[in-house]
């Protein structure tokens, strides 16, 4: 038996508190088994994103991430950022891609947030290597998946070829011609 992975390892920079508070309640483990299980948030409370994904998949979601203090800036002050990762091939991306779209919307909605995955294998399968990704703005999600991007650009590559092949050039002769006589040969 092979075991499958997916692994992922992104920051979203500049964090502050605010975002991180919100951030640590949407993705707060016990607040979602409570609202799945009351099949709501308590009234009054901003909801939370991730529900849904918990009453589809009928548990809780994976997200893995933790704040970080950044580099020194000039200023002498620390940016933090978080980190999401996942190295144990749990992540769930649909829940995460969600989730930031959600972060966007509220704290960033100028912002476009990109992440990257690698799906790998405990045994060398055929197809069960490749990734993905997507870009997620306050109004919108692309997924990207290696597997289709490769395909496409052979999809591609191999019109560009199939349409060479089908036009000769003027100066090449055509099997049948007599062969020219180099130059300087004279005849």
């Amino acid at each position: 038996m092979a075991d499958n992975y997916l692994q992922t390892s992104e920051s979203l920079d500049n964090v502050t508190d605010a975002e991180i508070e919100w951030l640590t309640r949407q993705t707060d483990a016990e607040a979602l088994e409570s609202a799945a299980d009351a099949g709501s948030v308590v009234e009054g409370e901003e909801p939370l994103v991730l529900l849904e994904h918990c009453k589809e998949c009928g548990g809780c979601v994976s997200v893995d991430w933790e704040v970080h203090d950044g580099c020194q800036m000039p200023d002498g002050t620390r940016q933090e950022y978080v980190w999401f990762h996942d190295e144990a091939g749990s992540m769930d991306v649909d829940a995460l891609a969600c989730l930031m779209q959600a972060f966007l919307k509220k704290f960033r909605p100028t912002e476009v947030f990109a992440l990257t995955w690698a799906s790998t294998c405990s045994k060398p399968r055929l197809g069960e290597f490749g990734g993905g990704g997507f870009a997620v703005s306050a109004d919108n999600i692309e997924w990207f998946s290696a597997h289709t991007l490769v395909q496409e650009a052979a999809t591609r590559m191999k019109h560009a070829i199939t349409e060479r092949s089908e036009v000769q050039p003027d100066h090449e002769a055509s099997p049948d011609a007599p062969a020219e006589e180099p130059p300087g040969s004279g005849s």
